[in-house]
């Protein structure tokens, strides 16, 4: 009888085995696919790794990584990552923390006596985009024109210094690279190096990430990828570099999808920190925001996503993680002009064996008069601009001053439109009434608010 039992327990884990085999099988073509539509779509190029429970799903690149010569992308292609460099920046802190070098309850002031409201705001204000802060990057003449150049440490101060604050510290939300880049600031002080040497020594060289850096523009290897701003329909636009001292422990991280795999999985392990540490990371502070991360309830999925996005010049990237089940997800583009939301909306439900639909060419959709008639009105989109969208010919269009009107075109999904032989993608946005509040355009791989006030 023993003997059968084990013979029967032996079938079951062979069975089982098999199963999840098929499945991971399954995961692979059904994600190999989706990438590969979205690249003919001229809407995914680059590389993306898919893990779950320690295997990889996929690993590989899509596209170009430098378009004008047809060098595509390939599983070593580096990368800039924007923002995910938080991410590394706040374990830097918080093991700085944890070895008594500084406090995440420290005021600014001890560190910049001088600062205005420096009494006021905290590391963890710092930490969490509490600080109330201006960004620096708002500012679209010092982007456009002096972002490309190296600039001193009070150069960079200096455009936010003594800019009124935007909120109370502690109060709300507000993502603000001057946060992180103060907080580079604040480890050369207590650790007498660059932020970027402590970076390397403390995260890169002990998780094995040796073809990760901070100097993109500097670095020579033959496995860059070249930004841009557009890759499609013919209208190849190049992106400059934004130089290191410029984004610094904000944003001017480059790496591959293989080491930014060995980071997830040192925060999925809990590795670089103590147990108590990685849950005050990974637990919201204000709105879904933690210590470097987004932590999102995904009502599809059932799970716990903890999310890092990051956009640069020419350069988008996602990652995810789920430590339930050990999942990565690790999208890197080099195009701008693609949108890395859906893409990543669909590969994490093929991901966890949801409904998703394989991308088409973009579907004109009629709406009646009625329906159309919601979304006119006048959109703010700055202080200076605001966009008239009215009903007209059977269709939506949308005015600015000194311009053409142009056709807003509708989308199957609703509140979805976009402007024909362009980049450019618009959704309105309802409040709980179910009135149309405002809309997001999406351009270039940023996204514009426009509130509605008429």
């Amino acid at each position: 009888m023993k003997k059968l039992i084990a013979l029967i327990l032996l079938f079951g884990s062979i069975a089982n085995g098999q199963y999840a085999n098929a499945q991971q099988s399954l995961a692979t073509k059904r994600t190999d696919t989706l990438l590969s539509y979205y690249n003919q779509l001229l809407e995914f190029n680059g590389n993306a790794l898919v893990a779950r429970d320690n295997k990889v799903i996929i690993h590989k690149g899509y596209g170009y990584r430098i378009v004008d010569k047809e060098m595509l992308c390939d599983t070593n292609t580096l990368f800039q990552i924007g923002e995910v460099t938080q991410s590394i920046t706040a374990t830097v802190v918080l093991m700085l923390h944890e070895k008594g070098k500084l406090n995440i309850n420290d005021k600014l002031s001890k560190y910049y006596p001088e600062y205005p409201h420096g009494d006021k705001i905290t590391i963890e204000h710092l930490l969490t985009h509490t600080s109330g802060i201006s960004d620096f990057s708002d500012s679209v003449d010092f982007m456009q024109n002096h972002s490309l150049i190296p600039h001193s440490q009070e150069d960079m101060m200096g455009l936010f210094k003594d800019k009124p604050l935007t909120s109370v510290p502690g109060k709300e939300y507000n993502n603000s690279l001057s946060n992180y880049l103060l907080l580079g600031y604040i480890v050369e002080k207590v650790t007498g190096k660059s932020y970027f040497s402590t970076a390397r020594n403390m995260i890169f060289e002990p998780l094995g990430m040796q073809h990760s850096g901070f100097a993109y523009n500097l670095y020579a290897s033959w496995d860059k990828a070249n930004g841009h701003y557009i890759i499609r329909y013919g209208r190849l636009m190049p992106a400059p570099n934004v130089d290191s001292t410029v984004l610094g422990a904000a944003g001017s991280m480059f790496t591959t999808a293989s080491d930014l795999y060995k980071w997830s999985n040192a925060v999925i392990n809990g590795k670089l920190l103590s147990d108590s540490m990685w849950k005050r990371v990974l637990t919201p502070y204000k709105e879904d925001y933690g210590y470097g991360w987004h932590i999102t309830e995904d009502t599809v999925t059932g799970n716990t996503f903890i999310d890092a996005f990051g956009t640069t010049k020419g350069f988008h990237a996602v990652l995810r993680l789920s430590l339930k089940d050990r999942a990565s997800i690790i999208l890197l583009l080099n195009d701008m002009g693609d949108d890395p939301e859906p893409v990543l909306r669909d590969v994490t439900a093929i991901l966890y064996n949801k409904p998703f639909e394989y991308p088409s060419p973009k579907q004109p959709v009629m709406y009646p008069e009625k329906i159309l008639r919601e979304y006119e009105g006048m959109y703010e989109l700055d202080e200076k601009t605001d966009i008239r969208v009215y009903y007209e010919e059977d269709m939506l269009k949308g005015f600015i001053i000194g311009q053409d009107p142009f056709p807003i075109i509708g989308l199957k999904e609703k509140d979805h439109f976009y402007l024909n032989n362009t980049d450019v993608t618009i959704r309105f946005i309802r409040n709980k009434e179910g009135k149309v509040s405002k809309m997001i355009i999406r351009q270039n791989g940023r996204n514009l608010n426009a509130r509605k006030w008429r």
